[in-house]
């Protein structure tokens, strides 16, 4: 028989020890191009954030890759990097995508893979509701973070009419999923208050010429007004505002909250309205550490949705922990999550949708170039 001697022996250990861990793949389908793309950069630094820390555990048998997919903002585009994705075996989950019409888009195509998904942004609330419906075929794999259009209008119907003193609106959406619920949700809150809707309009996608809504409003003379959309179009009307002189409060949603916001409309930003989801990170204690290591990281500060998309991450891996490559043990991994996060506890409910529906109203500082919480 032949002997192993010790310097062998040790070199078998030391070859056995080193071998690489087996790899899994976390995708991040967002846009990386086109005018919202700087929202999906910060969804990535977000992501790699998480998996950096998840990475960083000696005792975990897996290495997780983060791949990043650009759909464009586009329900195309989307479409395209779910089949992508769906055609790797390696994936485990999905974080996105950003825009309820992509979502909507890709959705089904990881039904059919088992793929959960998770938008750190989406809040159309068909999104998840259709999983209740007949017509889905699929298990349930769609999850949500931040609250539903629905949720966000509600409250800020009520800031509007109960604290603001505002008994008069012209309502205004981008024709998005997003921007046309959340308009459409605000105008029936609105009126449930008790307040009146001088007007509603849908807005061509990339419009520059606003002189048929600037001629509306100053025929209607309304105290306030909506706008269901993103922030490139909010900035534009915000700046139509101010040059035609029109002495109105603006109001919108989480999409035209940014900090480019400022640089886009510059002085006419100052003061405008926003419901967002949760609490703006700046405010909340618990987020300091997160805050501190994406600045270290990056160089630059965390956008809007970026928590969410850093929880989004960290549940996603611990899911992974329990469920590995198995798609059908991960879908039941995240059902029965309960994750006491940053943004305090998230769980889902049957839709996919997390029961934190947290809102807040900010309200912009050009002078300080910050969003501070109001209601």
């Amino acid at each position: 028989m032949r002997r192993i001697g010790p310097l062998f022996l040790a070199v078998g250990i030391f070859l056995a020890c080193s071998s690489p861990k087996p790899k899994a793949i976390l995708a991040v389908a967002v846009p990386l191009s086109g005018p919202i793309g700087a929202e999906g950069g910060g969804i990535v630094r977000a992501v790699k954030l998480a998996v950096s820390r998840f990475n960083r555990s000696s005792d975990i048998p897996w290495r997780i890759i983060v791949r990043t997919y650009d759909d464009q903002g586009t329900p195309q585009g989307a479409m395209k990097a779910a089949k992508e994705i769906t055609s790797n075996p390696k994936v485990f989950a999905v974080i996105g995508d950003f825009t309820s019409d992509s979502c909507l888009a890709a959705a089904p195509i990881y039904a059919t893979a088992s793929i959960p998904m998770i938008t750190p942004s989406a809040a159309n609330s068909f999104l998840t509701s259709q999983q209740k419906s007949p017509n889905w075929k699929w298990k349930r794999n769609i999850f949500r973070m931040p609250p539903t259009d629905l949720a966000q209008a509600r409250y800020a119907a009520h800031f509007a009419y109960s604290r603001l003193g505002l008994h008069s609106f012209f309502v205004v959406d981008d024709q998005s999923s997003y921007g046309m619920e959340f308009a459409q949700a605000f105008d029936a809150d609105f009126k449930k208050e008790g307040g009146k809707i001088l007007g509603f309009i849908d807005l061509t996608p990339d419009t520059s010429n606003f002189s048929g809504l600037r001629e509306t409003l100053q025929n209607s003379r309304p105290q306030g007004l909506f706008f269901g959309g993103f922030y490139p179009e909010a900035a534009r009307i915000l700046k139509m505002l101010s040059q035609a002189r029109l002495n109105l409060v603006f109001l919108s949603g989480g999409a035209s909250k940014e900090n480019t916001l400022f640089k886009l409309a510059g002085p006419a930003s100052n003061g405008a309205y926003f419901a967002i989801s949760g609490v703006p990170v700046d405010f909340l204690p618990s987020a300091n550490p997160f805050i501190s290591q994406y600045r270290s990281l990056f160089k630059t500060d965390p956008r809007t949705y970026d928590i969410y998309a850093y929880e989004a991450a960290q549940i996603s891996l611990a899911a992974f922990q329990n469920a590995g490559l198995d798609r059908s043990r991960m879908l039941e991994a995240l059902r029965e999550t309960a994750h006491d996060g940053i943004i305090g506890m998230i769980r889902f409910d049957d839709k996919g949708d997390n029961t934190n529906q947290l809102v807040t109203i900010v309200r912009a500082n050009y002078e300080k170039r910050k969003f501070e919480p109001v209601y």
